[in-house]
Parts: C-alpha cells; structure tokens; sequence
C-alpha cells in the first residue's frame, strides 16, 4: 500500500486494488482499452498512488470516477474480479472521498500560484 492510501477507507482501497489489477494484468489492461473505446471515453492510463505526489490518491479517484461506465463493463465481463468492485455504500464513501480531496487539491493549488506570485514580485522589485 502506497504511502497516500494509509489512511483512507477501505472503499477507497477496493479502488487502489482493482486498479492495480488492471494496469498490471494484461489481459484486463486490454480489455480496458477495449471498453474505453467502445464507450467512447478518453482512455486514461490507470494510475497508482506514489509516495512522492502528495495529490495522487485524488488522481485515482479522478480516474475512477471518469471511468466509472468502463470499470463497469469491465467487471461484467470478467467475473474474476466482480468482487473488488466497490459496491453502492463504497460508491458513495468514494464520492465524498474525491469532493474533499478535490477541495484540498484546489486548496493548495491556489496557495502554491500565491506563494510562486509573492516570490516573482520580490524578484521583481530588487
């Protein structure tokens, strides 16, 4: 488990499971491609959570939430792996989940443009 998962819920790790899944299967990565393209949907690269990106938990559930129609179709289609999907309780913790990281990442995105802003002008006034 990746350093950002530690301390989420376990709907959020049935997430970081069936991900790992696909990008390191094959068979369910083409699949997933597959799927992606028969729905029409921008394929995503599948993505794992990293010690070294604070913001990266949110890009899973990002991902997820984008490909939710294709993780479906994917999970009916191969059986091997209906039981990681996240069932509806876990659909809606996920959902809270990404709008309180998405107000974080928002958050510290606008302090890091103030924090480079203040920087430029004091450069600019020497």
């Amino acid at each position: 488990m990746k350093y950002g998962l530690k301390t989420v819920s376990i709907s959020i790790i049935k997430v970081h499971k069936i991900i790992c899944i696909i990008k390191n299967l094959t068979y369910f990565y083409d699949s997933f491609y597959v799927f992606c393209n028969l729905k029409k949907i921008k394929y995503l690269k599948p993505i794992l959570d990293v010690k070294i990106y604070w913001n990266s938990t949110y890009y899973i559930l990002k991902h997820f939430k984008e490909l939710e129609s294709v993780l479906v179709l994917l999970i009916v289609d191969e059986h091997s792996i209906n039981n990681l999907y996240p069932n509806d309780n876990d659909l809606i913790s996920i959902k809270v989940n990404y709008k309180i990281k998405y107000i974080f990442f928002k958050f510290f995105a606008l302090l890091i443009i103030l924090f480079f802003n203040r920087i430029f002008y004091y450069f600019l006034s020497l």
